[in-house]
């Protein structure tokens, strides 16, 4: 059983994927002390809740591999990709503890940055050349949670290494064909928002932009104060990001998904196309936004998952996380490598 290294493991969703495979985590390491509770909950106390500044790199166990998500803020492209924000340096913190303990290999994921930010691309590439000089096959991709069977169109940068491999496939998974559930149906196996098992509403208020951003579909743009775009029923959910919540938590139209009703975001969206004036107003009574147990399942944790803190960081751990489902693929494929040697 190839043991596993876990840094920067919020509430967990990349070390469950690699639980499933049949690696075992053996030591986890997160400073958000109410994502190392859910964690402790769900997973196991072997999390220390830290800095990584603050950990002695000899403290951390030996093991197969090493994997993480290193917090990437400093890089954002919406953000001002400053070198000097501190947060800009956690993947070197991360490539730093791997190049000290050397394990078999390692997963580094990261939001897709790639060919959009110039600074993520040459960190992309020192990071790469420090991994090589330690002597790591180095392979990196750009992943979408749905190919893979998670109900969430999520992409994802994963840089992948291996101290060493005579196989000639990839470190990187292909999709699995594995059926993707739509928004609809992932909604429609939970009771309606408020009842027993998705009691977890978000109360904020559903507003109509008096200034809408408009864009060719009618499941993008901003067409709604705030960044909550409505769901798309008929397709995966779009990614679930790290900062939503509160009004920027997804519109979801309810008499679309119970009553088989035509969505009522297309029509508006059409009459906006054609002239029609928006008119600033709370939005018709049937749309409401996601429910903290709904976003759970669309990030492809186990229904029972037990998530601590306030919603608010809750929803910050359900976006920061790795679904299990990906990280799944991507230990499986690893696997092939390690079973190998």
């Amino acid at each position: 059983m190839p043991t596993v290294v876990s840094l920067f493991s919020g509430a967990g969703g990349m070390d469950l994927g690699f639980i499933k495979a049949g690696y075992e985590v053996i030591y986890a390491n997160d400073n958000d002390k109410h994502a190392c509770a859910t964690y402790r909950e769900n997973i196991g106390n072997h999390i220390v809740e830290a800095s990584i500044h603050d950990i002695d790199i000899d403290s951390i166990p030996d093991c197969d591999v090493i994997i993480g998500g290193p917090p990437c803020q400093g890089f954002s492209v919406a953000g001002k990709m400053s070198a000097e924000d501190e947060r800009s340096q956690l993947v070197y913190d991360f490539a730093d503890v791997v190049s000290a303990k050397m394990p078999r290999a390692f997963v580094m994921e990261n939001v897709d940055h790639l060919g959009k930010s110039p600074r993520f691309n040459h960190t992309r590439n020192s990071l790469r050349k420090q991994f090589v000089k330690s002597g790591y096959i180095v392979q990196d991709a750009i992943l979408i949670s749905s190919d893979f069977g998670v109900p969430q169109r999520r992409r994802r940068y994963f840089m992948i290494g291996l101290m060493r491999t005579e196989l000639e496939e990839p470190f990187i998974p292909t999709p699995n064909g594995k059926i993707t559930p739509t928004a609809r149906e992932i909604l429609l196996s939970f009771p309606p928002p408020g009842e027993q098992g998705n009691e977890r509403t978000i109360n904020a208020k559903i507003t109509l932009a008096v200034g809408p951003v408009m864009r060719k579909s009618p499941y993008a743009g901003m067409l709604f104060n705030g960044l909550g775009r409505p769901v798309n029923l008929a397709r995966p959910i779009q990614t679930l990001a790290a900062t939503f919540g509160g009004n920027k938590t997804p519109v979801v139209d309810e008499r679309e998904l119970r009553d088989g009703e035509d969505p009522w975001i297309v029509k508006y969206h059409s009459e906006l196309k054609d002239g029609k004036k928006p008119v600033y107003k709370e939005a018709p009574e049937f749309l409401r936004r996601l429910t903290v147990d709904e976003c759970i399942a669309f990030q492809d944790f186990p229904r029972d998952y037990i998530f601590h803190g306030p919603k608010s960081s809750m929803f910050r751990q359900i976006g920061n996380a790795v679904p299990p489902g990906l990280a799944f693929a991507i230990s499986m494929q690893l696997l092939k490598h390690l079973q190998y040697e």
